[in-house]
């Protein structure tokens, strides 16, 4: 039996009883049972297509077939996407050309997914009357200054045809989910199918992640030859003795980061769940898809999001004092463990596994604030090639720009990174403000808090982490729905939604799920 089928039955075996013992408790007030079915059906079908076509553009082919039949069905395709889209590793093949172009253009599964189901659901949002028109937000503003200024930069040294690309890929991969995410979430129940939408998506990749961490399996690393292409992604990384898993996100950072956003939008999606004992249950599955990549910055931005929840909650001391007086004697029974010495060796600051990654991230600070220096406004397309950053390439023979801050500024200067920064701090802007418009205890006010925490740990977690996959397509996603909960909260503030909670944060039974009580979906 070769590697991929033997890895296909695996992961069926793992994600199949996952959908069974998720859907009663997702379905209950969070998502509508249909929809649940349809991207569970999605999901099961486009691994299988990845894994049994042994041909890309088969596996393409077939899965654009499911998502034009089940996505049109589905009442919230945004919500189908963000199940979905990490059904499969993101790895491209080209598009072949004809006359003079070579190819034309490099499509992978999220770009297909953004073709497929967001781009018509961006064309019907742009014609309900009551969308907040693209450009109005600063952080639209941000946004296409983000866009437009590569494109600009670029036009100057590539040729057209490439410049055209770029554009075509950012338009996919950073526009659609960011304008989906922040135009469509209009209504509370939205909101719901979304965040759980996500939080299931990533804690999918959970016991896969797990699974290669105690096997030393990737059971994606396969795929690629199969399928007939090349990728760049995926291979094995160790830390200590220990392999870096990293299930269908195609890098161990990918898979970290995942996990810290699903953790931090857990918080809200966490209260839709019944019976409780699945709570506790979904909590330690994002746990172990947390410590399966062995990522160190994701730990942080973990506990930053953590640190925001509980601060700005109810009785913030004495709730986190409760939770240190639960946490401190499993910490400390863990630690004195026969494992206790081998989880301190790679923890953050104080680990000693990989101790020169820490120094390579200072060297990579120190020398990356002089290059910026040469090209200060508008950065470099070509500052890989100077001879002080060609003095940083690993033992891989490569240039790691782990700090997506650096690699912005790297690129595109001071003012792409002034642009870069705008979205998120608009964004934080938007939910510390609107949080502050809400009643403590409600469920506008939680979602703020859930926000607010899974906004500071993706900015805290991109302080050590690239843009790479889909990273950078999540970054713009939360952003977007960041923005979407301002308009939310101004159209509850304002009396031109129905509120769907009651006095005091107690839960009223869901709005019904049909097509007429999403306003612009489908």
């Amino acid at each position: 039996m070769s590697e991929t089928l033997r890895a296909f039955i695996v992961i069926m075996a793992l994600s199949v009883p996952f959908f069974l013992l998720a859907k009663k408790p997702v379905c209950h007030m969070a998502m509508d049972e249909a929809d649940f079915l349809r991207r569970r059906n999605v999901w099961l079908g486009v691994t299988a297509f990845a894994f049994l076509t042994h041909d890309f553009w088969l596996f393409a082919f077939f899965s654009t077939i499911l998502l034009l039949v089940l996505g049109g069905r589905d009442s919230n395709r945004f919500g189908m996407y963000l199940l979905v889209v990490f059904a499969v590793p993101p790895f491209a093949a080209e598009i072949p050309g004809f006359g003079v172009l070579n190819y034309l253009m490099n499509l992978d599964y999220p770009r297909l997914l953004s073709l497929v189901l967001l781009f018509p659901f961006y064309l019907r949002l742009r014609q309900e009357p009551d969308v907040v028109p693209f450009g109005r937000q600063f952080a639209d503003k941000c946004l296409l200054g983000f866009l437009v200024l590569p494109l600009g930069l670029q036009a100057i040294d590539d040729t057209i045809t490439n410049t055209l690309r770029q554009g075509v890929y950012s338009y996919l991969e950073l526009f659609l989910p960011y304008y989906v995410a922040s135009r469509s979430l209009r209504n509370l129940p939205a909101f719901r199918d979304v965040l759980m939408s996500f939080v299931i998506g990533v804690m999918l990749m959970a016991p896969i992640a797990l699974f290669e961490y105690g096997r030393k399996w990737l059971l994606y690393s396969s795929l690629p030859s199969a399928l007939g292409i090349r990728w760049e992604m995926g291979s094995y990384l160790a830390r200590g003795n220990d392999l870096r898993a990293m299930a269908s996100a195609g890098h161990a950072l990918s898979l970290g980061y995942l996990m810290v956003v699903a953790c931090g939008l857990y918080a809200y999606a966490r209260q839709f769940l019944t019976p409780k004992k699945f709570v506790t249950l979904g909590l330690l599955v994002l746990l172990a898809g947390l410590w399966s990549p062995i990522s160190r910055g994701p730990w942080l931005g973990a506990l930053a999001a953590l640190a925001v929840i509980y601060g700005t909650g109810p009785n913030p001391i004495g709730r986190s004092m409760k939770l240190l007086m639960i946490c401190l004697p499993i910490v400390a029974a863990v630690l004195l463990s026969p494992a206790g010495e081998k989880i301190i060796s790679v923890l953050p600051i104080v680990g000693t596994v990989d101790k020169f990654n820490e120094i390579y991230r200072q060297r990579l600070l120190d020398t990356s604030i002089e290059v910026v220096k040469l090209n200060p406004f508008f950065g470099s397309f070509t500052y890989l090639q100077l001879p002080m950053m060609q003095q940083l390439k690993t033992g891989e023979g490569i240039i790691d720009i782990v700090n997506s801050y650096l690699g912005v500024a790297l690129t595109y200067g001071l003012v792409g990174l002034a642009l870069y920064l705008g979205m998120f701090l608009s964004a934080l802007r938007t939910v510390w403000r609107s949080m502050k418009l809400c009643s403590p205890g409600d469920e506008l006010h939680l979602l703020g808090r859930t926000l607010l925490a899974t906004l500071i740990g993706v900015m805290i977690t991109i302080i050590g982490v690239s843009s790479i996959n889909t990273i950078g397509t999540i970054n713009f996603v939360v952003v977007g729905i960041c923005l979407a909960y301002g308009e939310l909260v101004a159209r509850y503030t304002q009396g031109r939604v129905q509120q769907t909670m009651a006095p005091g944060g107690a839960r009223r039974p869901p709005v019904p799920r049909h097509a007429a009580s999403h306003p612009g979906y489908r």
